[in-house]
């Protein structure tokens, strides 16, 4: 096998078992982090993403990054709750982040933290 190949192999097969946590841990971390807060959504997708950690439709649809089982848990707790919070604020106005500031106090910090941990860095190729 050439270096290419087993380096292509054994990013598939990296893949595929942080796919296996994802799907094993976020759904319900993020189901149990709506209820704790009293926020709904329509439904989850997780996915490979390469310049985000999460997204929420219009139709409050959330997306989350399979890489978020990389990242510290309150770094991961932090991208659910504000995907979650964007099921009531659309955008990233003053609203936005009033709201998120009374699940997170620290909210703005923990925003700062996370831009160390771009997801771009987790990716393979």
């Amino acid at each position: 096998m050439a270096s290419s190949e087993a380096q292509q192999f054994i990013e598939k097969c990296l893949l595929k078992h942080l796919r296996k946590l994802a799907v094993a841990y976020l759904p319900k971390r993020l189901q149990l982090l709506a209820d704790r807060h009293g926020l709904t959504y329509m439904g989850l997708r997780l996915k490979n993403m390469k310049t985000r950690w999460g997204s929420c439709s219009a139709k409050n649809n959330i997306n989350l990054n399979i890489h978020l089982m990389r990242l510290p848990v309150g770094l991961a707790d932090y991208v659910m709750l504000h995907e979650l919070m964007h099921t009531r604020e659309k955008n990233h106005g003053p609203r936005f982040w009033a709201s998120l500031s009374t699940l997170l106090p620290n909210a703005r910090a923990i925003d700062k933290e996370l831009k160390r941990f771009s997801s771009q860095h987790w990716h393979f190729q």
